[in-house]
């Protein structure tokens, strides 16, 4: 019969063994969800990589919108444009943005120094649905629902905004004023 030390040490090592697989399975876990997380940022931003139409509710009212998500390559972020009409007709306009994916919200970065975060969205079947929210504050700014009208491939409707956009920009003087078409 061993002596009672010799119980102890094998008592032990035995303890030992199971909380050291019990602590490799628990870090393979946590390791298994930290790079899931990753991997849906870039199917989401993969899936945003287009052109979408639809309707934002804001408190100013309400209005049409046209966005273009073009991804980087294949990572979790990149450029687009929007294209803004009001819905009764008083105006329109342009603005480019840099774009990411980050903890499952969308990050858009206007050229004009504005932040906005899509939160609490819907993204399927080609509808993307969610709250705007103003990127520094947190402050909701709307509801918006957007509808899928092509992917990156060809896509004419980015092509035919973006001429417009340059056009408004070429046709304007040296003093910022727009010249009238003969």
């Amino acid at each position: 019969m061993p002596p009672k030390t010799a119980k102890s040490l094998i008592y032990l090592t035995t303890i030992m063994k199971k909380l050291t697989t019990l602590l490799t399975i628990a870090f393979l876990s946590l390791m298994t969800f930290s790079l899931t997380s990753c991997d849906e940022d870039h199917e989401i931003a993969f899936e945003l990589d287009g052109t979408w139409r639809g309707q934002v509710e804001s408190n100013k009212g309400p209005f049409y919108v046209d966005i273009r998500f073009h991804q980087s390559g294949f990572s979790k972020h990149g450029t687009g444009y929007e294209y803004d009409e009001a819905v009764y007709g008083y105006g329109e306009s342009y603005a480019n943005f840099n774009w990411s994916v980050d903890d499952g919200c969308i990050y858009m970065n206007y050229d004009d120094g504005s932040h906005v975060v899509i939160a609490n969205y819907t993204l399927r079947n080609g509808q993307l649905s969610g709250y705007l929210q103003n990127g520094r504050t947190g402050w909701k700014m709307g509801y918006i629902h957007l509808v899928r009208l092509s992917n990156n491939s060809y896509d004419s409707s980015y092509n035919r905004y973006y001429s417009k956009k340059n056009q408004l920009i070429d046709d304007s003087n040296s003093e910022g004023t727009k010249e009238t078409e003969e």
